[in-house]
């Protein structure tokens, strides 16, 4: 199992890292790929860059495992991160957590910056999910029945309609929270 000072570094968790090194304990990254790793989970795009700089193969070198830093360090909200990935070229859309990508870990936690951020960087609401649904499906679920602390659910709905996203249906509206009926009734061009 790796130890905390090497999930730390691979997690990125630079304050915990710190923490740990100042105890001693350093992180085991034997391998080109990890130390890589370690460099994208702390948003550390110089060391990233000249990685790739001296191995140009390396992203393309990465396992299916390891690729899934994306949309893991998505789910964890580590908007540094997860720019600098897209930046190096990472695939959109890989899947992590419930085999969903970083657009469907950023739509359930109604990470708006981040939501956009991954649109920009070509990601689809189309990305399915472990569950069947695309990101919509994870946007709903979420508005409706597990919003996170801190999500702007209606800035996060309103970044995937500008991408071309569908609009909810009525039956699908009715249960979500009041105020994203409200807006959705109000910006209906149906109803308008």
């Amino acid at each position: 199992a790796p130890t905390p000072a090497t999930l730390a570094a691979l997690l990125g968790e630079t304050e915990a890292l710190a923490l740990l090194t100042a105890q001693g304990a350093q992180p085991e990254l034997p391998t080109a790929g990890e130390r890589f790793l370690a460099a994208c989970a702390a948003a550390d795009g110089g060391t990233a860059r000249a990685m790739l700089d001296e191995r140009p193969k390396l992203l393309q070198s990465l396992s299916a495992q390891e690729l899934r830093l994306l949309p893991d360090q998505a789910q964890r909200r580590a908007r540094a991160s997860v720019a600098l990935m897209l930046s190096l070229g990472w695939p959109v859309a890989a899947p992590g957590d419930w085999e969903a990508s970083a657009l469907n870990q950023a739509a359930f936690n109604g990470d708006a910056g981040l939501v956009q951020l991954l649109l920009d960087q070509g990601a689809s609401w189309e990305e399915v999910n472990g569950f069947g649904g695309d990101v919509m499906g994870s946007w709903q679920h979420a508005a409706t029945h597990l919003p996170q602390p801190g999500g702007d659910y209606l800035a996060s709905l309103q970044a995937l309609l500008a991408a071309g996203a569908p609009r909810p249906s009525p039956e699908e509206r009715e249960d979500l929270p009041d105020a994203l009926q409200v807006w959705l009734d109000e910006t209906d061009p149906d109803e308008a």
